[in-house]
């Protein structure tokens, strides 16, 4: 199957940090802004900007450095924890101490 334009431009913007407006339509997507607004409203932190290059300038994205993303999924008294990072998400299991007026909840 082939990848989405987010998971391209996800995938491009996590190994080398940046993507341009140029790289992207060589790769046929056009509607770059509109997927780094998807990738945004995912918790994605990232900068654009104008830059200077051989050929006159092009529109540059930038990750900034992600603190982890937090997802937490509710599974009885126990709490499934997705974190982003680098290298995409990652689950870790955690079990949290509550308080007995939290518990009652369950």
């Amino acid at each position: 199957m082939k990848p989405s334009q987010v998971e391209l431009i996800r995938k491009q913007l996590i190994e080398n940090g940046s993507i341009s407006r140029n790289w992207c339509l060589k790769n046929f997507i056009t509607r770059l802004g509109a997927r780094i607004d998807d990738l945004k409203r995912e918790g994605m932190k990232i900068n654009g900007k104008f830059v200077k290059t051989d050929f006159g300038t092009d529109y540059v994205y930038t990750l900034i450095k992600p603190e982890p993303v937090k997802e937490i999924i509710t599974i009885g008294k126990k709490f499934e924890t997705k974190k982003w990072f680098d290298n995409g998400w990652q689950e870790t299991k955690t079990a949290i101490k509550m308080s007995e007026s939290q518990s009652s909840l369950f």
